[in-house]
């Protein structure tokens, strides 16, 4: 949307992101670790970024996972307490809609959870998950789905940011309609 100032929370995966989108151009990201250390590094990023960019953001987006239950928590927490704080709206997302294409995510022990374009994620058992993923398939963790479905070989990917503010505000517009 033109004239918008966007700040982006992802915590739900491997790796964290905070970034600043305006006009739809990204115009500052940072990547951070995931697990323990991203409840640690999560405050320093957003304050940088702040530092930088301003605080004159028109809404905040986070991603709801799937992924890490703590990660998701910590990221919707920050983000929520900075939507109050600044009086602007949030928006959150599947964060599986910031991968292009049919995107795959180890569900450990509970199989894949898969988000094929135009879809909505779900949760395949390890015994369907080779039967459906023969296509071209990303993932943020391709070594983990190669050693538990050897005939998958999943593509890195990266989340990103612009994708995700792209498809909260497609999944906001939806559910004003």
């Amino acid at each position: 949307m033109f004239g918008m100032k966007e700040l982006i929370l992802e915590t739900s995966g491997d790796e964290g992101l905070v970034a600043v989108i305006e006009d739809g151009k990204l115009f500052g990201e940072e990547r951070l670790p995931g697990g323990p250390e991203l409840s640690k590094m999560l405050g320093t990023a957003v304050k940088g970024l702040i530092l930088k960019h301003g605080t004159d953001f028109d809404r905040i987006v986070v991603g709801t996972g799937p992924g890490s239950f703590t990660g998701i928590r910590v990221g919707r927490a920050m983000a929520e307490s900075l939507s109050m704080g600044w009086g602007v709206p949030l928006h959150t997302v599947c964060s599986l809609l910031g991968y292009e294409g049919m995107v795959v995510v180890d569900a450990r022990s509970g199989g894949f959870y898969v988000q094929e374009p135009a879809a909505e994620v779900r949760l395949v058992p390890l015994e369907q998950a080779a039967l459906l993923l023969r296509g071209p398939v990303v993932s943020p963790h391709p070594d983990k789905i190669r050693q538990r479905l050897p005939s998958v070989h999943p593509t890195q990917a990266s989340i990103s940011p612009l994708l995700l503010a792209q498809n909260a505000l497609i999944s906001y517009n939806q559910a004003s309609v």
